[in-house]
């Protein structure tokens, strides 16, 4: 299980903001996204190299395990602004939980 090291994760700012054109009475689940994305990658049995980056079509090579095995996990993390700006994220421990025993029942 990785430690998480919120200190060691870069972050690349959306150039542009959809925010201003959410109905935020009206969310639609599977239609409204955000402005950016975390990823990161698992090689030689290590998460490496987390990233906030914008929001972006993923691109996969056609012999991923994903298509042959099934072996997939997806975890969303939810972060919050505060009227000052501060950000924080919505039980970020729990959600680091949740993607650790979904890949450990997948051997991943």
């Amino acid at each position: 299980i990785m430690a998480l090291h919120t200190d060691k994760i870069s972050v690349e700012t959306s150039k542009t903001s959809k925010i201003d054109t959410v109905d935020f009475s009206n969310l639609d689940f599977g239609r409204v996204f955000t402005d950016h994305m975390f990823v990161c990658d698992y090689e030689d049995g290590n998460w490496q190299d987390p990233k906030v980056m914008p929001y972006q079509a993923m691109t996969f090579e056609p012999s991923a395990r994903v298509f042959h095995y099934g072996q997939a996990v997806f975890e969303g993390m939810k972060a919050y602004k505060d009227d000052e700006g501060k950000v924080f994220l919505f039980r970020p421990k729990a959600n680091f939980d949740r993607i650790n025993k979904s890949s450990a029942r997948l051997a991943m």
